[in-house]
Protein backbone atom coordinates (compact mmCIF):
# COMPACT_ATOMS: atom_id res chain seq x y z
CA UNK A 1 0.00 0.00 0.00
CA UNK A 2 1.43 3.35 -0.97
CA UNK A 3 1.18 6.66 1.15
CA UNK A 4 0.87 9.92 0.24
CA UNK A 5 4.13 10.69 2.08
CA UNK A 6 5.66 7.47 -0.22
CA UNK A 7 4.27 9.77 -3.02
CA UNK A 8 5.53 13.16 -2.45
CA UNK A 9 9.13 11.89 -1.57
CA UNK A 10 8.62 9.37 -5.36
CA UNK A 11 7.27 12.97 -6.90
CA UNK A 12 9.67 15.44 -5.17
CA UNK A 13 12.72 13.27 -6.54
CA UNK A 14 11.38 12.50 -10.15
CA UNK A 15 10.91 16.65 -10.54
CA UNK A 16 14.31 17.00 -8.84
CA UNK A 17 15.96 15.19 -11.41
CA UNK A 18 14.07 16.72 -14.26
CA UNK A 19 14.78 19.82 -13.19
CA UNK A 20 18.89 18.49 -13.23
CA UNK A 21 18.12 17.49 -16.82
CA UNK A 22 16.77 20.47 -17.69
CA UNK A 23 19.53 22.76 -16.45
CA UNK A 24 21.90 20.86 -18.18
CA UNK A 25 20.15 21.11 -21.37
CA UNK A 26 19.60 24.82 -20.79
CA UNK A 27 23.52 25.41 -19.65
CA UNK A 28 25.24 23.36 -22.67
CA UNK A 29 23.01 23.79 -26.16
CA UNK A 30 20.61 26.67 -25.55
CA UNK A 31 23.12 29.56 -24.77
CA UNK A 32 22.66 30.43 -28.08
CA UNK A 33 19.18 31.46 -27.18
CA UNK A 34 19.96 33.38 -24.32
CA UNK A 35 19.20 37.32 -24.44
CA UNK A 36 20.64 40.03 -21.50
CA UNK A 37 18.59 42.20 -19.78
CA UNK A 38 18.37 44.64 -22.81
CA UNK A 39 16.63 41.64 -25.26
CA UNK A 40 19.31 41.67 -27.47
CA UNK A 41 21.44 38.14 -27.78
CA UNK A 42 24.97 38.52 -26.08
CA UNK A 43 27.26 37.14 -28.32
CA UNK A 44 27.18 35.01 -32.13
CA UNK A 45 29.64 32.52 -30.74
CA UNK A 46 28.04 28.49 -31.74
CA UNK A 47 26.82 27.20 -28.20
CA UNK A 48 28.08 23.74 -27.33
CA UNK A 49 25.52 21.20 -28.69
CA UNK A 50 22.96 19.89 -26.18
CA UNK A 51 22.63 16.28 -25.30
CA UNK A 52 20.04 14.92 -27.79
CA UNK A 53 19.22 11.71 -25.92
CA UNK A 54 18.15 14.13 -22.80
CA UNK A 55 16.63 16.42 -24.78
CA UNK A 56 14.34 13.14 -26.25
CA UNK A 57 13.62 11.82 -22.94
CA UNK A 58 12.46 14.66 -21.46
CA UNK A 59 10.38 15.61 -24.21
CA UNK A 60 8.98 12.27 -25.39
CA UNK A 61 9.34 10.55 -22.27
CA UNK A 62 8.80 12.00 -18.90
CA UNK A 63 6.47 15.09 -20.31
CA UNK A 64 4.11 12.62 -21.37
CA UNK A 65 3.46 10.06 -18.62
CA UNK A 66 4.07 12.53 -15.73
CA UNK A 67 0.97 14.80 -17.81
CA UNK A 68 -0.71 11.34 -18.61
CA UNK A 69 -0.79 10.32 -14.80
CA UNK A 70 -1.60 14.02 -13.43
CA UNK A 71 -4.67 14.27 -15.81
CA UNK A 72 -5.99 10.74 -14.79
CA UNK A 73 -5.86 12.33 -11.38
CA UNK A 74 -7.68 15.18 -12.70
CA UNK A 75 -10.78 13.23 -13.73
CA UNK A 76 -11.54 10.65 -11.67
CA UNK A 77 -10.94 12.82 -8.55
CA UNK A 78 -12.85 16.13 -10.38
CA UNK A 79 -10.04 18.45 -9.68
CA UNK A 80 -9.26 21.10 -11.74
CA UNK A 81 -5.26 21.42 -13.43
CA UNK A 82 -4.57 25.36 -13.12
CA UNK A 83 -3.34 26.88 -16.35
CA UNK A 84 0.25 27.30 -15.18
CA UNK A 85 0.47 23.75 -14.25
CA UNK A 86 -0.63 23.25 -17.20
CA UNK A 87 1.71 25.52 -19.58
CA UNK A 88 4.38 25.12 -17.22
CA UNK A 89 4.99 21.56 -16.97
CA UNK A 90 4.64 21.65 -13.13
CA UNK A 91 2.93 17.81 -13.15
CA UNK A 92 5.14 16.39 -10.22
CA UNK A 93 4.36 19.16 -7.80
CA UNK A 94 0.67 18.93 -8.16
CA UNK A 95 0.55 15.64 -8.20
CA UNK A 96 2.66 16.12 -4.88
CA UNK A 97 0.22 18.27 -3.81
CA UNK A 98 -2.30 16.17 -4.46
CA UNK A 99 -0.88 13.15 -2.84
CA UNK A 100 -3.61 12.19 -0.44
CA UNK A 101 -6.38 11.74 -3.70
CA UNK A 102 -3.46 10.06 -5.80
CA UNK A 103 -2.89 7.13 -3.01
CA UNK A 104 -6.55 6.28 -2.59
CA UNK A 105 -6.72 5.96 -6.12
CA UNK A 106 -7.69 2.32 -7.93
CA UNK A 107 -4.71 2.59 -10.09
CA UNK A 108 -1.91 4.36 -7.73
CA UNK A 109 0.31 1.18 -7.38
CA UNK A 110 0.43 1.26 -11.32
CA UNK A 111 1.10 5.21 -11.24
CA UNK A 112 4.29 4.68 -8.38
CA UNK A 113 5.45 1.98 -10.76
CA UNK A 114 5.74 3.86 -13.56
CA UNK A 115 6.89 6.91 -12.15
CA UNK A 116 9.37 5.48 -10.15
CA UNK A 117 10.53 3.10 -13.39
CA UNK A 118 11.04 6.88 -14.93
CA UNK A 119 12.82 8.55 -12.02
CA UNK A 120 15.33 5.59 -12.07
CA UNK A 121 16.00 5.69 -16.02
CA UNK A 122 16.70 9.02 -16.05
CA UNK A 123 18.96 9.08 -12.90
CA UNK A 124 20.95 6.94 -15.06
CA UNK A 125 21.25 8.87 -17.47
CA UNK A 126 22.06 11.93 -15.61
CA UNK A 127 24.56 9.29 -14.10
CA UNK A 128 26.11 7.04 -16.69
CA UNK A 129 28.53 4.25 -16.15
CA UNK A 130 32.52 5.22 -15.98
CA UNK A 131 33.64 5.48 -19.38
CA UNK A 132 36.75 2.84 -20.28
CA UNK A 133 40.14 3.70 -18.98
CA UNK A 134 38.33 5.82 -15.91
CA UNK A 135 38.20 8.68 -18.47
CA UNK A 136 35.06 10.43 -18.39
CA UNK A 137 34.16 12.11 -21.73
CA UNK A 138 31.81 14.82 -22.44
CA UNK A 139 28.91 14.56 -24.52
CA UNK A 140 31.11 15.93 -27.74
CA UNK A 141 34.49 15.38 -27.08
CA UNK A 142 37.75 15.67 -30.04
CA UNK A 143 39.36 12.59 -31.56
CA UNK A 144 42.30 13.39 -29.15
CA UNK A 145 40.07 12.62 -26.11
CA UNK A 146 38.07 9.84 -27.52
CA UNK A 147 41.27 8.42 -28.43
CA UNK A 148 42.65 8.80 -24.94
CA UNK A 149 40.01 7.22 -23.57
CA UNK A 150 39.51 3.98 -25.76
CA UNK A 151 43.85 3.64 -25.90
CA UNK A 152 44.11 3.99 -29.92
CA UNK A 153 45.08 7.01 -32.26
CA UNK A 154 43.29 9.83 -32.99
CA UNK A 155 43.79 9.02 -37.25
CA UNK A 156 41.62 5.88 -35.55
CA UNK A 157 38.63 7.45 -34.14
CA UNK A 158 38.03 10.23 -37.08
CA UNK A 159 38.55 7.24 -39.57
CA UNK A 160 36.08 4.95 -37.49
CA UNK A 161 33.37 8.42 -37.31
CA UNK A 162 33.62 8.87 -41.00
CA UNK A 163 32.89 5.49 -41.86
CA UNK A 164 30.16 4.84 -39.47
CA UNK A 165 28.70 7.98 -39.68
CA UNK A 166 29.02 9.57 -36.72
CA UNK A 167 27.68 13.49 -35.77
CA UNK A 168 30.35 15.85 -36.04
CA UNK A 169 30.28 19.13 -34.92
CA UNK A 170 33.06 21.87 -36.11
CA UNK A 171 34.54 23.99 -33.67
CA UNK A 172 36.77 26.72 -33.32
CA UNK A 173 38.61 24.51 -31.17
CA UNK A 174 38.45 21.24 -33.66
CA UNK A 175 36.37 19.00 -34.60
CA UNK A 176 33.83 17.24 -32.05
CA UNK A 177 32.11 14.06 -32.33
CA UNK A 178 29.09 12.37 -30.30
CA UNK A 179 30.81 10.28 -27.98
CA UNK A 180 26.86 9.12 -27.33
CA UNK A 181 26.93 8.04 -30.91
CA UNK A 182 30.45 6.14 -30.89
CA UNK A 183 29.88 4.37 -27.76
CA UNK A 184 26.93 3.05 -29.40
CA UNK A 185 28.57 1.71 -32.85
CA UNK A 186 31.51 0.42 -30.54
CA UNK A 187 28.92 -2.06 -29.14
CA UNK A 188 27.17 -3.17 -32.48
Amino acid sequence: MTTPQDLRILLRALAGLTHQAQTLLYDSGYGQARRNETGIRGSNRHSTPCDQQLLATIVDTITPITAGWARNLSMDAQILIPTDVAEKGFWCAWMARHAEQLAAMPWVEDCVEELTDLAHRLAQQLTPLPEPGGIKLPDYATAGEIANAYNITPRAVRKYCAAHGITAWRMPDGTRYSTHQYRQARKD
